[in-house]
């Protein structure tokens, strides 16, 4: 009788012996695979996670998340959970640029400037510490790949609105130096995100480059370089670079089992005895075959995305994407949805860059003839980012100068297609506002 209790208790063991080597061994075939596909969309998966490598955040971040807190904002995951929440500075500055199809004028809001005002200070001094100081770097580690630290959408936003009201409400004052110090630090502190090569980071860098852009397209008297600097970063190329990322993380974190989806630590200080001598070495196989065949559906994705213009169903790409990951891969199945989405807000920022340097462009143009009406000649320039569609300048009746794309591709992700309406330029300018607090220090 024993001996068949011992032949019954072969059969499973046999069958876990056999699954812990041949599992292994699938694996690491499919994570080749996945190698191999990386290398040939993008670069080798070893070399693109060399090229960012585990830091702490910087002094400069550090210092940055002091000053900021005096206004509220936690750009730091907060110490204990008795930390305060971050105030709602956003809502407060919130000016909307972003979405505004003119440039005709609109008085600050109350709240907007008893909060500049009752601030002046630390916002300078934040100022300068972003535009003179070192580059601001966010705490980086791809190695705890499904933990690994971002930086707060929230706090980022709302530091960005402060930057960019104080650009608005120098121009208000004419003061041209205090308009570029506050763009330059805006810039400085985005630089601190769209270096980054994590999705999230991508995602706020479409957020806050739209809000910059907007901004710019209000102001007078911009700095030529940004007509040059809006459009010099390609953000379907960050886009991309966050879905190979993801890739990474996402494979990287199914080598410590289904632990990673749920912790929110280092997944490996999170392991107990059970985890990582009962169920890690059988469940580990099939979850690495989980992530590397993630990672090669992403890539194959990103294969259809790279070098594409304009054009693309994003929708049916997601749908594509999908059914291309196998039933027995429900980890995959769970991530996969909507993933691409991103690929729209991409386009857009890059349409949006487009139009803002179009904008400075004619005022550009305009401030160096000298001549008091925007030129009558219609003036078309094709875009770099759909080259199917193209930029028309147009002087209207009204005097007021139009910028509109003729053609909207189909990843345009807003209510109204691009397009800006400049005042007329014999328009009487409103009469500046005297300068508040002259004596306050400039950065």
């Amino acid at each position: 009788m024993w001996r068949w209790i011992l032949r019954l208790l072969a059969v499973p063991a046999v069958i876990a012996a056999l699954w812990f080597v041949l599992g292994r061994l699938a694996a690491w075939r499919l994570e080749v695979r996945a190698e191999r596909a990386w290398a040939k969309v993008r670069e080798p998966m070893d070399a693109f996670e060399r090229r960012f490598p585990k830091a702490p955040a910087s002094l400069a971040a550090i210092k940055l998340n002091d000053m900021a807190g005096r206004l509220g904002i936690e750009m730091l995951a907060p110490r204990s959970p008795a930390s305060p929440s971050a105030l709602p500075v956003s809502k407060v500055l919130g000016t909307g640029m972003e979405r505004k199809a003119d440039d005709e004028r609109q008085p600050p809001s109350k709240e907007a400037t008893s909060f500049l005002a009752a601030h002046s200070s630390d916002i300078e001094a934040i100022i300068v510490h972003l535009r003179d100081g070192p580059a601001i770097e966010w705490e980086i580690d791809l190695g705890r790949h499904l933990a690994a630290p971002v930086p707060s959408l929230v706090a980022q936003r709302d530091l960005q609105s402060v930057l960019l009201a104080r650009a608005l409400d120098a121009g208000v004052d004419g003061d041209a130096a205090a308009v570029a110090a506050a763009l330059e630090a805006s810039w400085k502190l985005s630089e601190g995100t769209r270096t980054r090569p994590d999705l999230i980071s991508a995602l706020i860098t479409y957020l806050t480059s739209q809000m910059q852009l907007g901004t710019l397209r209000q102001l007078e008297g911009v700095p030529e370089l940004w007509q040059r600097r809006v459009v010099e970063d390609d953000p379907r190329d960050l886009f991309l670079r966050g879905l190979q990322t993801e890739a990474l993380v996402f494979a990287g974190g199914m080598m410590h089992g289904l632990l990673p989806l749920l912790a929110e630590g280092d997944p490996q200080e999170a392991e107990t005895a059970f985890t990582r001598y009962v169920d890690r070495p059988f469940s580990t196989p099939f979850l690495r075959l989980c992530g590397a065949d993630h990672s090669t559906r992403v890539a194959a994705a990103v294969a259809e995305l790279r070098g594409r213009a304009c054009g693309t169903d994003v929708t049916a790409l997601n749908g594509k994407a999908l059914a291309a990951v196998p039933r027995w891969n429900f980890v995959s199945r769970i991530a996969m949805p909507n993933l691409l989405s991103g690929w729209r807000t991409a386009v857009s920022t890059a349409l949006l860059a487009e139009l803002t340097q179009q904008v400075l462009n004619a005022r550009s143009l305009r401030a160096s003839k000298g001549v008091g009406a925007w030129p009558e000649e219609r003036a078309t320039v094709a875009s770099a980012t759909c080259p199917a569609s193209t930029w028309v300048r147009e002087r209207a009746e009204d005097g007021s100068l139009t910028i509109t794309l003729d053609k909207v591709p189909l990843e345009w992700d807003q209510a109204t297609p691009p397009a800006f309406r400049l005042r007329a330029a014999a328009q009487e300018e409103p009469q500046r506002r005297p300068k508040r607090n002259a004596g306050r220090r400039r950065g």
